[in-house]
């Protein structure tokens, strides 16, 4: 978990692993007041379901009240961009610096960037405190501006699949890949609708391509036969193709009745990426 004052970020990821048995084990990777990261980390095989961690308590309590002092910073945890005015908060005494920075968490199924600013005691961008791995995550920091020359991550999946119309809207997941210089993050969709049924077609990854903002393209309409896609490249943030449903784009016509029930299946594709992709 990571604290920035009186807000909490809190990343989870249980699941199977290959690593040596681990003790539960707790550490403080940096300690308030101000910002702070506490950790939690265990791997066990002696029963099923031994990974069943599910509270926060053991591993942090709320921090003793704080004297104030002078410096204020802004608060921030967002996985986009942080708001230009955006709330303050008052430093502990002592306190000298802003941090503005980007952590970087890769491992687990879990691909986020997490934008972060509060207050340090001191400059530098080592909120971190030099880990660079927690647990089954690989953990980074940034504090500089993106530039074109920095390595874009996009999300990186392919998806092909024939439901029934009443089962839209559809959901997916997929993994994620790092791109080569000066490449940028593409998405897309495609839906073909032969009456009761519907074919998905998607793809995301890197690509040479330049910007395009998000089109939603009919390339025939129904009643009957009808196509529609969607398509975007983008390179201001990592992850930023990540369209994750036909409901930004598509809904079947009122024609078409209930939709009925939306049944809780999950479909894998094929995949080169890091982590596979699935429908529902």
């Amino acid at each position: 978990s990571v604290l920035p004052g009186p807000q909490v970020s809190l990343v989870l990821t249980k699941g199977c692993t290959a690593q040596k048995d681990q003790e539960a084990k707790v550490t403080e990777h940096r300690a308030g007041p101000g910002l702070s990261i506490t950790s939690y980390t265990r791997v066990c095989r002696h029963r099923d379901f031994c990974n069943d961690l599910s509270s926060t308590v053991p591993l942090w309590a709320p921090p003793s009240d704080t004297v104030p002092g002078s410096l204020r910073c802004p608060l921030c945890f967002s996985n986009d961009d942080c708001p230009q005015n955006g709330p303050q908060q008052i430093c502990p005494a002592g306190y000298t610096h802003c941090y503005n920075g980007v952590l970087k968490l890769r491992g687990g199924g879990i691909a986020s960037n997490l934008r972060v600013q509060g207050c340090m005691p001191q400059p530098g961008c080592n909120l971190l405190n030099g880990t660079q791995v927690i647990g089954s995550m690989d953990v980074t920091e940034n504090c500089n501006p993106r530039s074109d020359m920095d390595i874009l991550e996009c999300k990186r999946g392919k998806i092909e699949t024939t439901r029934d119309v009443s089962d839209l809207p559809l959901h997916w997941t997929t993994g994620w890949q790092a791109c080569g210089i000066g490449q940028g993050c593409q998405e897309t969709v495609v839906l073909i609708v032969n009456g009761p049924q519907v074919n998905v077609v998607l793809t995301k990854g890197c690509t040479g391509a330049e910007n395009q903002e998000p089109r939603v393209t009919w390339h025939r309409a129904g009643p009957g036969l009808s196509v529609v896609s969607y398509t975007r490249v983008c390179r201001h943030k990592d992850f930023c193709n990540d369209l994750s449903t036909t409901e930004a784009f598509w809904t079947p016509p009122a024609s078409d009745g209930a939709r009925g029930r939306q049944e809780s299946c999950r479909k894998r594709g094929n995949s080169e990426s890091r982590g596979r992709p699935w429908l529902r």
